[in-house]
């Protein structure tokens, strides 16, 4: 069951992932479809593993970078990033 349910999350996630899909994200996104792989175990293992790997794929969508697009400062400009 938890098998069905994982496969579930991982095409939302794709698909999630799909309409933010471009050149400045690819590398993001590659290692957030990649997360799943490490996924290895039975029982309270595998369920400990697919905590921690949920719990990364959540930290590294908030660490996205922005898309071109959503970098505007509404000037025609791009807006600078902090950092």
């Amino acid at each position: 069951r938890a098998e069905r349910e994982l496969i579930g999350w991982y095409e939302a996630l794709i698909d999630t992932m799909l309409g933010k899909l471009d050149a400045a994200r690819l590398a993001d996104l590659v290692a957030i479809a990649k997360a799943p792989m490490e996924i290895r175990g039975y029982g309270s293992v595998k369920d400990a593993a697919i905590d921690k790997t949920k719990a990364e794929v959540a930290r590294l969508t908030a660490l996205l970078t922005p898309a071109p697009s959503d970098t505007h400062d509404g000037s025609g400009r791009r807006a600078a990033l902090g950092g």
